[in-house]
């Protein structure tokens, strides 16, 4: 939930950042907001293959949300000029991507028992729903309540904190299982 949380919070929000904030046409700023959603599938694949690799789940999980943690505090600092936004947005989305390849993994590998997969993964996905859900109406009014961009940078790195210090459970988790 708090990747989906953080996700949707900058994609969602690119655009109108990227017109607000920095006076890009409403074409660009979709062109660029594709962007950087498609760049999350590359991190996808990075992450599905960083795995076969043996990085650990609970590395990847803490690298992605800290990196897209403090990306966001450079996406929605004010006076930040478009290229480096553009760039933190790119960062966030791209390494942020490894996320969802190891948190599906770890529900597959993680499940009780095998016939548990499909719920655990489904389960998994609810929780990123709800992330999505309840992302923009809290940054919003977050945003709206203090009147500038800035904030919406700390609702997405208290988010990414959150997952790191839960990656630090899903890694003791597994280490007792003996499942790393």
């Amino acid at each position: 939930a708090a990747y989906g949380f953080q996700f949707v919070v900058v994609a969602g929000f690119l655009p109108t950042l990227l017109f607000e904030e920095h006076g890009v046409t409403q074409v660009r700023a979709a062109v660029l907001s594709a962007i950087v959603v498609a760049v999350n599938a590359l991190g996808n694949l990075l992450g599905g293959w960083l795995l076969q690799r043996g990085v650990k789940r609970w590395h990847l999980v803490a690298v992605a949300n800290l990196v897209s943690g403090l990306c966001c505090l450079g996406i929605y600092k004010a006076g930040m000029p478009l290229s480096s936004t553009f760039l933190l947005c790119l960062i966030f989305s791209g390494v942020g991507g490894m996320f969802p390849a190891a948190a599906l993994h770890g529900a597959a590998v993680n499940a009780p028992t095998p016939e548990l997969v499909a719920t655990s993964q489904g389960l998994l996905l609810q929780g990123a729903q709800l992330g999505l859900l309840t992302g923009p109406p809290i940054a919003a009014t977050v945003v709206s309540h203090t009147g500038h961009w800035q904030s919406a940078s700390w609702v997405c790195m208290a988010a990414a904190l959150l997952v790191v210090a839960l990656s630090f459970v899903l890694g003791a988790v597994e280490r007792r299982k003996g499942i790393e």
